[in-house]
């Protein structure tokens, strides 16, 4: 059990919402305790779109949160740090999957993450 660095954690949610959007919430993970948290919302007629390729590069300029993370035991801690801010938050690693604010991110290996058209 550990965090894996081939592929995100996703949580893709169907809120009730009149705009009829679903909403992806993503984390990547790299080997120096980076972290990156992508959030974005696409309609249920998927016309949205999956964020891939340079949003989750470490020089990304696309609207992004970056931090650091630390894991002891399956305990996982985000660190956010933007000017005088900061902020942490705490979930669980498990085998495929973390959980953050009580939801399951599901880890996708890069070859199954959805291909924008």
């Amino acid at each position: 059990m550990g965090i894996q660095y081939d592929g995100l954690y996703c949580c893709i949610e169907k809120p009730d919402n009149p705009e009829g959007y679903i909403h992806n919430s993503i984390y990547r993970f790299y080997p120096d305790d980076t972290v990156i948290h992508v959030c974005i919302s696409e309609g249920y007629d998927r016309t949205g779109y999956f964020p891939n390729g340079g949003w989750f590069d470490k020089d990304s300029e696309s609207p992004i949160l970056k931090g650091k993370y630390t894991i002891k035991g399956n305990k996982l801690t985000l660190h956010y740090k933007e000017g005088r801010k900061k902020a942490e938050y705490e979930g669980e690693v498990f085998d495929g999957y973390i959980n953050i604010f009580n939801k399951k991110y599901v880890y996708m290996n890069f070859d199954q993450i959805p291909k924008n058209t």
